[in-house]
């Protein structure tokens, strides 16, 4: 009944308010205001689209290059900078709770407990979390990662009962139903698809990202996306890019001073993929039908011995 009646409040946000024309102004002056704030630098594109949410100019070198590595999901913004964000906010909180804790303590010379309204905590993590997708222009990956937070928290206490399977399942849904022209969007599509390998609790983050790669490439293939060096490419700088590089290039929108660190930071990225693709053979390379042949096999292979192992403890 309450899976029904989220399915219906979800079916008049989208087919009778129409929400995204109701908030497509604001968010066009937000995604405007944020373009404005870029730092001004060598590498302002990249900082654009990793914090805005803007469209890298089709044909450049740096387009072809982070494209060639499997990186580009990380450089745009995507999913996994809302998840990021929350727990960086989650963090800030905390440490802003401690500091007035200790404040009260040195300063007033008084022992109180600071403790925040569950609900307020939760109307502010929500109302930033919705002035980000906004200023990224509502784009699907993140449209979708909403609705992902919000389902995992309305799990719990509408005692729904669903798996983090379930979860991906019905966040996918409901954001399709808000935003019914989302349903065609390849990016949302495999934004869809991201989150629920993710669900799927794999053994290590090696085989988190096999898997990731293997449910994403029958989408990614007709895209060229499949490269030889994708899967290690995410595996050993995903977390760096998303971690170190993404955080640093939001505090360069606010303190400048952080520029010349995150443009440094920019170039190594940047050295270090153009050098791997130099002294890669071209003429050799296989063609993206056949990377997706060897993942799919590879990895068919290792996901059914992790499950054998699994079945056997």
């Amino acid at each position: 009944m309450k899976t029904l009646i989220l399915a219906l409040v979800a079916l008049i946000l989208g087919q009778c308010l129409e929400l995204k024309r109701l908030l497509k102004p604001a968010s066009a002056a937000l995604h405007k205001f944020c373009l404005l704030k870029s730092p001004e630098s060598a590498y302002s594109e990249l900082y654009k689209g990793i914090v805005c949410a803007a469209s890298l100019e089709y044909g450049t070198h740096r387009l072809e290059l982070l494209k060639w590595s499997g990186l580009l999901h990380l450089v745009v913004v995507s999913g996994s900078h809302l998840h990021l964000l929350k727990s960086q906010f989650q963090l800030i909180s905390l440490g802003l709770k401690k500091l007035l804790i200790f404040f009260c303590h040195s300063i007033l010379f008084t022992k109180t407990s600071v403790e925040l309204p569950q609900k307020f905590s939760i109307f502010c993590l929500s109302s930033f979390l919705i002035f980000y997708a906004l200023v990224c222009k509502l784009d699907p990956p993140i449209v979708r990662a909403l609705f992902g937070l919000g389902v995992a928290a309305l799990t719990p206490r509408l005692s729904l009962g669903w798996s983090g399977a379930h979860q991906a399942c019905y966040a996918s849904l409901l954001g399709g139903l808000v935003f019914p022209e989302f349903k065609f969007s390849l990016s949302y599509q495999l934004s869809c698809m991201a989150s629920l390998a993710i669900s799927m609790k794999a053994i290590s983050a090696s085989s988190q990202q096999l898997l990731l790669s293997l449910i994403l490439a029958p989408l990614l293939m007709p895209l060229g996306g499949l490269s030889w060096v994708s899967l290690p490419m995410n595996l050993i700088l995903g977390p760096l890019i998303g971690g170190i590089l993404f955080p640093i290039s939001l505090i360069s929108f606010i303190f400048k001073g952080f520029t010349p660190l995150s443009d440094f930071i920019w170039s190594l990225l940047l050295l270090a993929l153009e050098s791997l693709k130099t002294e890669s053979i071209t003429s050799s390379n296989p063609s993206t039908f056949q990377v997706f042949g060897l993942i799919y096999c590879i990895g068919a292979h290792i996901i059914w011995i992790k499950g054998q192992k699994m079945h056997e403890l």
